[in-house]
């Protein structure tokens, strides 16, 4: 008896181990990459388009057709990426069963649960091109109009001229005027204002000189309304110089985050995303206007960096200071930057942010000095800075530095060129 049982078990053994599912390795997911018919012209973009599953766990490449098969997968759910320089396409799950059925459906990180199916082999079709420039605005009459500079500088010298027609031709405010004591307004000609705004100097009329007169000197009302004009024009920043430099620096150093805290409160933005390819930031100083090109860290965009190089006046240079991994690659980056063709001859100033101080583990002034080479720059106006992005720590005091040098820069370069 004891013999039978023991032989029926070894039998159910048998089956239970025939019945087990072992994951097989023979599944493949396929598909066909579907492109706008302006967006490429040949081939080629397909050949340089590849497809993720699980963030580069397998890799795949699209053929000259558009498709794309890649073998040797086993059970389970993939997210399917296309990755494409000039394309955007939305990352899509595919779930494989046991027996080999295969199912699609649109990825929500906001609805995980969702299922929104798609038809399976896979159209994967571009969402949108990929913009690596802001779109220029365009610009309208009414723009300039309802401007605050205009309104700030043409409504008063509107009122500077429309108030003395008013006066000569209302005999009762003139009354009114002569019994308050007060002198007639001899306003300043509008010719002479607008030379002396822009060009410093009053422009002086000519008249005939008799015999025992001397020439008439500019009356008191005419001067101080020259020096209104002049200290509104310097308190507006009108007449400031505008300054192009380059904010370069390893991605997550915070370049972005610098940049909107030297933006004035109103402008800033509370939702920092990293850069793609470029943008650009404008920001003043007491006597510079700052077109700051904000050049994305990734090692994929910075071969534009040189682009904007021959343009620029300035370059700040940003450093994670709690990245003590990459400080190397940041040094490099740094050396080949000044040993550029259109920097080399040209010593502009750089300005070493040593950003997010804050942290931890953030390296010193010092240490980043030695570990980036800054001793070893010759020739060349260069400072370093403690900041924090978050705060504005340090942040003024920074730009105080690369704006003076920036200003001693071009003056001297002016002088060379007299």
């Amino acid at each position: 008896m004891l013999k039978i049982c023991l032989c029926l078990l070894a039998i159910r053994c048998a089956f239970s181990e025939e019945n087990v599912p072992v994951p097989k390795s023979n599944y493949a997911i396929e598909g066909e990459v579907i492109f706008p018919s302006e967006g490429l012209t040949s081939a080629k973009g397909h050949v340089q388009t590849r497809i993720l599953l699980n963030h580069g766990q397998h890799i795949g490449f699209v053929k000259a057709d558009g498709s794309f098969k890649i073998d040797g997968l086993t059970n389970g759910s993939y997210i399917v990426q296309v990755e494409n320089v000039d394309f955007l396409f939305e990352p899509i799950r595919v779930d494989i069963s046991t027996r080999g059925n295969l199912r699609a459906r649109k990825l929500s990180t906001i609805q995980p649960n969702s299922v929104n199916q798609l038809p399976y082999p896979l159209k994967l079709s571009a969402r949108e091109q990929t913009r690596y420039f802001r779109k220029r605005e365009e610009w309208r009459v009414t723009d300039f109009i309802f401007s605050p500079t205009f309104l700030m500088l043409g409504l008063p010298m509107l009122v500077l001229l429309v108030i003395p027609k008013l006066v000569a031709n209302d005999p009762e405010m003139q009354k009114e005027m002569e019994s308050m004591q007060m002198p007639k307004m001899d306003m300043p000609d509008v010719s002479e204002m607008m030379a002396n705004f822009f060009g410093g100097n009053p422009k002086q009329k000519k008249k005939a000189i008799g015999s025992g007169a001397s020439p008439s000197q500019p009356s008191s009302s005419k001067r101080n309304g020259m020096g209104f004009f002049n200290s509104f024009a310097q308190w507006l920043g009108v007449g400031k110089k505008q300054v192009n430099i380059c904010v370069i620096g390893l991605d997550n150093s915070g370049k972005t985050t610098v940049l909107n805290q030297l933006k004035t409160p109103d402008t800033r933005v509370s939702n920092i995303v990293p850069t793609v390819g470029l943008t650009v930031t404008n920001f003043t100083s007491p006597y510079i206007n700052f077109n700051a090109f904000d050049m994305s860290g990734q090692s994929k965009y910075r071969n534009l960096w040189d682009s904007y190089y021959a343009t620029s006046e300035g370059l700040m240079f940003v450093v994670d200071s709690a990245d003590r991994l990459r400080i190397s690659v940041a040094r490099d980056e740094l050396w080949m930057l000044l040993d550029h063709k259109d920097l080399v001859n040209r010593k502009i100033p750089i300005l070493v942010l040593a950003n997010k101080m804050d942290e931890k583990d953030a390296m010193t002034s010092a240490e980043i000095t030695s570990s980036l080479g800054l001793d070893m720059v010759r020739g060349r106006a260069w400072h370093i800075a403690s900041t924090c992005a978050l705060t504005g720590a340090g942040l003024p005091a920074a730009l105080e530095w690369l704006s003076t040098n920036i200003k001693n820069y071009l003056d001297e370069k002016a002088q060379a060129g007299n």
